[in-house]
């Protein structure tokens, strides 16, 4: 696969990759990766990510994780929410660059930023940070570890959403979301009706879901506004997260 990936000349990659590679999961996946500002991901750091081979039906999956480094940290000293969305992977990734070197995946992984930069602007996020925020303060405030990380003070904890606490810490939760969403709607376009650039079409296999787990592996029931991973019985992975209304 990866020889595949960095090796076969532009005619052959887009069947190729739709035969061995899950895309549009990935592409949804990137989209939402760069909107968060996952730097420590595969886009950026080529890091904490895994490739999966569904036994179903051959194919890759991408899966990633440790997303510890977003919402606004920063090492570099790039500004994460404004970084232009089409042009923020690092150079040489050959997956990234070239899925969005093809007009209809660029116009697909538009289309993934349009949805979630949309919904974001539409939905009463910052209460449910509040929400969560009041849910977890309590074990914040009993945890002897927490002031052990770059000294950590409840405080800090508390002026989270709006503050930024210096250092790696360049924004507050939500002046990051904040910036991140009236800049992101200004950087994406899409046409969406771009013909395929391979003509072999998937043939889709009907699926059931057998276990919804949360991002760390716990196994939970389908709930709004958390991400989750969702199990198939044909080996499949997806990750949704669903806004309530």
């Amino acid at each position: 696969f990866l020889d595949s990936l960095n090796n076969l000349s532009d005619a052959d990659f887009p069947c190729y990759i739709e035969r061995n590679f899950e895309v549009n999961h990935y592409l949804k996946t990137l989209a939402a990766e760069v909107i968060v500002g996952h730097w420590d991901g595969h886009a950026y750091n080529k890091n904490n990510f895994y490739l999966y081979r569904q036994p179903s039906n051959g194919k890759f999956v991408f899966i990633e994780y440790d997303l510890d480094n977003t919402f606004g940290i920063d090492w570099f000293g790039i500004d994460w929410a404004n970084r232009d969305l089409n042009e923020w992977h690092e150079s040489n990734r050959p997956l990234v660059e070239r899925l969005l070197d093809i007009p209809y995946y660029k116009d697909v992984f538009n289309a993934h930023l349009d949805t979630i930069l949309t919904d974001l602007d539409a939905f009463n996020w910052y209460s449910i940070l509040e929400t969560k925020q009041n849910l977890i303060k309590s074990a914040v405030q009993s945890d002897t570890y927490y002031r052990k990380d770059y000294g950590f003070q409840f405080s800090d904890f508390l002026d989270a959403l709006d503050d930024n606490y210096g250092a790696h810490v360049k924004k507050g939760l939500a002046e990051y979301l904040d910036e991140r969403i009236t800049s992101g709607l200004s950087q994406f376009n899409w046409i969406g009706n771009l013909e395929s650039p391979c003509d072999e079409l998937p043939i889709e296999p009907e699926r059931q879901i057998i276990k919804i787990v949360d991002f760390i592996g716990r196994e939970t029931q389908f709930r709004t506004d958390i991400p989750l991973i969702l199990m198939y019985d044909d080996g499949s992975v997806e990750k949704v997260m669903v806004w309530g209304r």
